[in-house]
């Protein structure tokens, strides 16, 4: 009879509690429905579900990786300083609380791991960049731990993928350093481990949606908008479509100059209907609307301008508004929006960089030019090539202007097909941009070569990217994403075998 009841007693514990030590990181469908709501911005949809997770797996961990995730889309969006100090304390109390459960299992090292890096990066981008830096490294050890032990663990290769892309693509400037802590990690790889995470994951909506986003963020490391956009065209379904997914696919448009695709996407979002409100979808219309020269520009810019809360990218809404400005015949505001860009903090978006540069950028500006420039980037050529058609290059007193031409146009007909023309105009602007310290020849030069790379043209690609390398001009945010993707074509070239 006590052996009955030993046995039975002994029964009853197996099946009460292996939900409170296996089931400790439990991705249950409230958790699936969870991330959903936090990937299409719901936010307080999301905490709802997980306060019923929480009442349901009290000691299921995922649930504070998804309280996590929760906060630091919130923060991105409500960009306050009080917000981002009250989150820090959130999650090292979650860290504390993820030690009391089992640390010896995959999903621990993996959860945690991404967690810190998601931290990570938000710490870098509120200027904790030596505490960010410090949690990735952290979480890249850890990784590397569950990857010894745990190699075929579908987890590690989401965040080990994005691991791998990021430290291959470090500038070359602080690599030593990166190296030297064994920050190291090889781009194809990396997107090796993303693709085969992505087809484990498929038909879970939620994790699938989210192994999209990761994808992106991987290709815009190496600059890739191309193939991010290509892998969105095959992959990205409407039954999985989010709003951070869909505004994502939006960026990667924009990148690609596919303007009126990119707001199509963008007006699809009913973002009054939004838990909170989104600044970077106004801040995306602003910058496409402008591309399209639009009249109604500054609104959006300045709604970005007021609204947001983050000191990134004011300086970019300050110097897209002074252009505004100058092309719609406002040169007060011009001025003010132009001084305004160096009474912000120190730049560390790519945008802000630019606007850095901008600024110190000779007077006057042309305005035929700068209005080319922004359709140009937004596909528009037919109206770009018609502004073009009345600035005479050959009259031009101002070199910088005359280069700038030469470079819109070579693009203009390199994208109607006009190969050799196009040529003629990239090399015009090359040889008479090695005159200048500004970046135009050494675009001229990159753009040359991806069009007879495009053209099938491989050993005439080579010489114009090389010869890209060697162009001599000021070393800024132009020139490193100028160089970084020649290293990225070169690099398809050797992958052809076609170059040693």
């Amino acid at each position: 009879m006590i052996k009955r009841l030993a046995f039975f007693f002994l029964l009853l514990i197996i099946l009460v509690y292996p939900n409170k030590v296996f089931a400790s990181y439990e991705f249950s469908k409230g958790c699936e429905s969870a991330l959903l709501e936090i990937l299409n911005l719901n936010l307080k949809k999301a905490s709802e579900i997980l306060d019923q997770e929480r009442k349901r797996t009290p000691d299921n961990y995922f649930i504070d990786y998804l309280e996590n995730y929760r906060d630091i889309v919130e923060l991105l969006v409500i960009e306050d300083k009080k917000s981002y100090d009250d989150f820090l304390k959130r999650f090292y109390n979650r860290l504390d609380k993820m030690e009391e459960g089992k640390t010896e299992t995959p999903y621990y090292r993996a959860v945690r791991a991404e967690m810190m890096a998601q931290t990570g990066l938000t710490n870098v981008m509120n200027g904790d960049e030596i505490a960010g830096f410090m949690k990735i490294f952290k979480a890249n050890k850890l990784l590397k731990k569950n990857f010894d032990e745990f190699p075929d663990f579908y987890l590690n290769k989401k965040l080990y993928g994005v691991f791998n892309v990021a430290f291959d693509n470090i500038p070359l400037s602080v690599k030593w350093a990166t190296s030297l802590l064994g920050l190291v990690g090889d781009t194809d790889d990396g997107f090796t481990y993303l693709n085969t995470y992505k087809k484990e994951v498929q038909g879970r909506l939620g994790v699938y949606s989210e192994s999209l986003i990761y994808q992106i963020f991987a290709f815009s490391i190496v600059s890739d908008y191309q193939s991010a956009y290509e892998m969105l065209k095959r992959d990205y379904a409407p039954y999985i479509s989010t709003t951070l997914g869909t505004y994502l696919y939006a960026v990667v448009l924009y990148r690609i100059s596919k303007n009126e695709e990119s707001l199509k996407l963008l007006y699809s979002l009913n973002i009054d209907d939004m838990d909170i409100e989104f600044n970077p979808i106004i801040q995306l219309i602003a910058r496409e609307k402008l591309n399209r020269l639009d009249s109604d520009a500054d609104v959006y810019w300045l709604r970005y301008l007021n609204n947001s809360k983050s000191k990134n990218l004011k300086k970019e809404a300050c110097n897209k508004l002074s252009y505004f400005y100058l092309i719609n015949n406002n040169e007060e505001k011009f001025f003010y929006y132009r001084n305004m860009i160096s009474t912000y903090d120190k730049a560390i978006m790519r945008e802000d960089r630019e606007a850095d540069v901008d600024i110190n950028r000779p007077l006057p500006i042309n305005v035929d030019i700068l209005k080319a420039q922004f359709l140009v980037a937004g596909s528009y050529f037919e109206r770009a090539n018609l502004i073009l058609e009345e600035f005479n290059p050959h009259e031009a007193t101002n070199l910088s202007n005359r280069i700038q031409y030469y470079l819109l146009k070579g693009i203009i007909l390199s994208k109607t097909g006009e190969y050799d023309k196009a040529l003629l105009m990239f090399n015009q602007a090359i040889d008479q941009g090695k005159k200048i310290s500004e970046s135009y020849a050494a675009e001229a030069a990159f753009m040359a070569g991806t069009l007879a790379y495009d053209n099938g043209y491989y050993d005439e690609a080579y010489d114009y990217y090389k010869l890209c390398q060697s162009i001599d001009c000021d070393d800024n945010i132009y020139r490193e994403i100028i160089l970084k993707n020649v290293k990225k074509q070169l690099k398809k070239l050797k992958q052809l075998n076609l170059r040693n």
